[in-house]
């Protein structure tokens, strides 16, 4: 069909009876003998629907009603127009002031700041942040003074719209409208992949965060979007909450393409975990381990892996343990550091399992400032007017870090660690695609491989580190053991190579390489798309891996298009470094239509997560909205606040209008008349 439709405004249809009616005609029934069904029972014969509508618009009595309602309707002194324009006016006036509210609801949730406080009055201190930032605006806003002024603090039963019940109403709404944006643009990405991770709040109620990573407009977008309460940790239990998730808000799983959870087995379990679970629903889900976990697990497994490694971060910990138990002695440490580059002073921090940035920033600070920390042990150890039992706690401290191999293990893993401490930051990045993050962990395995022939510059590095070290390997190795017969007896220094050195660096070495076989099948099937800068012709064995993986997104017009491409980038000016790039410059250059294929190719490759990192700091910002002074909130409140908070950005550009037309229209009062 050609031509402009339209809309027959006077057809309304009834749900509960399932037929349509004609509004005039139901209004202004001129005879009783001749009104058809659609002003009496209803009109429900569908399959004359066409011929029927048109008769009945064009009949004598459906004119004459049309002809009535009009004429009602520009009735100046018609009783319904003064209502309707009463009713528009009042409407008008609460969508301007639900506007001030809707700006004070995105300020307060983008910062995770508390809206109540002890009072709901207005004028006084301790009304919270909602009405106090309200108050704030009024001075400026005359418009609002005067609705404060007239109908603030009157109490219930007179709306002024500013109380908390609208407040909460209107959070409710509004995390209603930025989860649905988020759905519409995974609808519209079509791939997606899960992130899940789970968290108990400060309430013991353990929280289930759900994030999703998607290509939108060409570009990675990792969403939050719901908090879902568990009481079962099980690997079914888990993916029936996730799949009612996903079948509530119309989400077919089919289409995810990717999941990435912790290390954890109810998590990553081949047989019984969620991963599991997922895949045998939808084959092409592939699971990742997440790179950042592997990073921590791989740390705490070298530090674990000799008697040295162990007792010099534990002698670390009783350091800052020391210092940070009296505000006196953290005077005294913090008085004596020095900065680094940046001017940013470097302090001893608690040790983490999980923030591996405390182990490095720690040892960090030791090795820049291991002779200013000797002096305050010493200053410490030397001051009488100490308790006895601080002075002996820190010359045992000094005589420990005094020891050869306390300064050559600080040096070696502030290398080590400063290494780690890059690659997990870069790792934790939303945009990073999966191969260039695998990539540069392998890179950190070749760094340290190579460290394992550096034992002699470490052990010049360490004798260099302050000169109150005690001299080489005093005592170490000396420990009495029994031996056997045929055991050879190492020196001092040798054993400190061979027990020490060579068994922590072979330890990551050998970690770093298990982790990174998690990632081969992925080299296997997308090779072909992260080496378009180096190679000529695209890896044709990957190629034909990722089209029979993925037969169902992909065709064998992958290969053609591929090698056009290659070509293609060659040609162009455009500094391109990354699939990401790449995704972006065929969507903006609109090139979809010449490179289908290796459009959705593209989709794929970068829809897979490479860290579940997004679930993680939403477990901050719920550490921020659910607190000790927030406790009893709702769930539903939690989620609207949390993910205005999160993805503070949507909420920023999306217009409320249609939100606020609803909301004042439903609440808007009728003029009394008397």
């Amino acid at each position: 069909f050609f031509g402009d439709i339209i809309t027959r405004h006077w057809l309304i249809y009834s749900e509960s009876i399932g037929a349509v009616f004609c509004f005039p005609c139901k209004l202004f029934p001129f005879d009783s003998k001749l009104r058809s069904s659609f002003s009496k029972s209803g009109f429900h014969d569908w399959k004359h629907a066409d011929e029927l509508i048109l008769s009945h618009e064009n009949s004598i009595e459906h004119r004459n009603a049309v002809s009535s309602w009009l004429t009602c309707q520009n009735n100046k002194f018609c009783v319904d127009k003064s209502l309707l324009n009463h009713m528009r006016t009042e409407t008008n006036y609460w969508i301007d002031v639900l506007k001030r509210v809707v700006a004070v609801v995105k300020f307060l949730c983008e910062r995770s700041l508390s809206f109540r406080g002890d009072n709901e009055a207005f004028g006084v201190s301790n009304n919270g942040n909602y009405l106090g930032i309200l108050e704030l605006i009024s001075q400026f806003d005359p418009f609002l003074k005067e609705h404060i002024l007239k109908y603030g603090n009157q109490g219930t039963g007179n709306p002024s719209y500013l109380s908390k019940t609208i407040c909460e109403e209107l959070i409710q709404l509004m995390g209603k409208k930025v989860l649905k944006t988020i759905i519409e643009e995974i609808n519209i990405a079509k791939y997606y992949s899960l992130i899940v991770d789970s968290t108990p709040d400060c309430s013991h109620i353990d929280q289930l965060s759900i994030v999703f990573r998607y290509v939108y407009l060409g570009e990675v977008k990792e969403r939050f979007v719901h908090f879902i309460p568990v009481n079962s940790h099980k690997g079914k239990s888990l993916f029936d909450v996730v799949n009612n998730f996903l079948n509530e808000h119309n989400l077919n799983l089919e289409n995810c393409r990717g999941q990435s959870f912790d290390n954890a087995a109810n998590m990553s379990g081949k047989y019984e975990g969620l991963q599991a679970h997922i895949k045998q629903k939808n084959s092409f889900a592939q699971f990742v381990p997440c790179a950042g976990h592997s990073l921590n697990l791989i740390g705490v497994s070298a530090t674990e892996s000799c008697r040295e490694a162990i007792h010099f971060f534990s002698y670390l910990q009783k350091l800052y343990v020391f210092f940070s138990s009296s505000p006196r002695r953290w005077t005294i440490l913090t008085t004596n550091l020095s900065t680094n580059d940046n001017q940013k002073l470097l302090r001893l921090k608690s040790l983490s399992q999980t923030r591996w940035c405390c182990h490095y920033e720690s040892v960090r600070a030791l090795f820049i400032n291991y002779d200013n920390i000797l002096n305050c042990l010493e200053n410490i150890n030397n001051d009488i007017e100490e308790k006895i039992d601080v002075r002996r706690e820190a010359k045992s401290l000094m005589k420990k870090f005094l020891k050869f191999e306390a300064a050559f293990m600080c040096v070696l893993w502030q290398t080590i660690l400063e290494r780690f401490n890059k690659v997990s930051e870069k790792l934790q990045k939303p945009g990073l695609d999966l191969l260039s993050g695998c990539d540069l962990i392998r890179s950190l395995q070749q760094f340290i491989f190579h460290e394992r022939k550096k034992f002699d510059e470490y052990e010049n590095l360490a004798q260099n580190l302050s000169e109150k070290i005690m001299d080489n390997y005093e005592g170490f190795g000396k420990r009495k053991q029994k031996r056997s017969e045929n055991q050879t007896i190492l020196s001092g220094r040798k054993k400190l190579e061979v027990d020490t050195f060579f068994i922590i660096i072979d330890k990551l070495i050998y970690e770093l390489d298990t982790r990174l076989n998690a990632y081969s099948l992925f080299y296997s099937q997308f090779k072909f798309l992260v080496n378009f800068k180096t190679d000529i012709e695209p890896d044709i064995e990957s190629l034909n891996n990722c089209i029979k993986f993925y037969n169902v997104d992909l065709d064998d017009n992958l290969k053609t298009e591929i090698n056009h491409f290659y070509q293609y980038i060659k040609t162009i000016s455009s500094d391109i470094d990354n699939c990401s790039a790449i995704a972006k410059l065929i969507y903006e250059r609109n090139l979809i239509d010449v490179f289908p294929n290796v459009y959705i190719a593209l989709r794929l490759y970068l829809t897979i997560p490479l860290t579940n990192c997004e679930a993680e700091r939403s477990f901050s910002k719920l550490a921020l909205i659910k607190n000790r002074l927030r406790s009893t909130q709702v769930e539903k409140r939690l989620n609207a606040l949390t993910i205005m908070s999160i993805e503070n950005d949507i909420c920023k550009n999306l217009s409320f209008d249609d939100v606020l037309d609803t909301f004042a229209t439903s609440k808007s009062r009728k003029m009394n008349f008397t």
